[in-house]
């Protein structure tokens, strides 16, 4: 009845999800949704754990706070609101630097020898 009075057909199949997690789910499977959630859920806990808890006590890890705050805030409008193309390459670079200055922690591997 909604694609008749929206569309004036019921002959269309509408796939925009309208939220990032079920838009990943219907585009590329359920089963990346869920380790698209388990990547994006290990992130927060680890980055809390390494700068929220244990304190920025560098410069190093109060931009690792910032990098956190500005993942979790994308992450959570992701919840309630699809991909937004404008930001996303800054979510990803954020995302991607921010595993990888993570690890380095998680290793004890000091920030200035990431090659």
């Amino acid at each position: 009845m909604g694609k008749y009075q929206v569309y004036g057909t019921t002959n269309m199949i509408v796939d925009k999800a309208h939220k990032m997690f079920l838009q990943t789910a219907v585009n590329t499977g359920v089963v990346s949704a869920v380790l698209l959630v388990v990547l994006f859920g290990w992130y927060p806990v680890v980055g809390t754990r390494l700068y929220v808890i244990g304190g920025p006590t560098s410069v190093s890890g109060v931009v690792g706070v910032a990098r956190l705050v500005g993942v979790a805030g994308y992450l959570a409008a992701g919840l309630i609101n699809d991909s937004v193309v404008s930001v996303a390459l800054v979510f990803w670079v954020l995302f991607g630097v921010g595993l990888r200055a993570n690890g380095n922690l998680l290793r004890g591997a000091p920030a200035a020898q990431n090659r």
